[in-house]
């Protein structure tokens, strides 16, 4: 997986838990590369997995603040089901989106 230096103002923004990666969150802007996922790092320490896709509101989301998660089926089967168990008090109401992207922290 490709690493890819931030800057240091943008280390405590992800840590923090903001999940939207920006063009001026990287300390070079030529290693942006749309669909690629990448390790964001600063100064050869891990910060967080990440997936570049250019849209409306930056250049990528954090998908996790632990380096050695794997993002495979399982990974995306656990966004699922806390998904699902947020939602689960939602018995009177006639329609709801069951899975949000940028709500349930894996973008739009």
């Amino acid at each position: 997986m490709k690493r890819v230096q931030i800057t240091g103002k943008s280390v405590r923004k992800f840590e923090d838990g903001y999940p939207i990666v920006s063009l001026t969150d990287l300390e070079d802007r030529q290693d942006f590369e749309d669909g690629a996922w990448v390790q964001l790092e600063n100064h050869g320490h891990f910060v967080a997995t990440a997936y570049f896709a250019k849209q409306h509101r930056g250049i990528g989301y954090v998908l996790s603040l632990r380096e050695n998660e794997a993002i495979d089926e399982r990974f995306f089967a656990s966004k699922f089901r806390a998904a699902v168990a947020k939602r689960s008090a939602f018995t009177d109401v006639s329609a709801y989106r069951l899975f949000n992207g940028s709500g349930d922290n894996l973008g739009d």
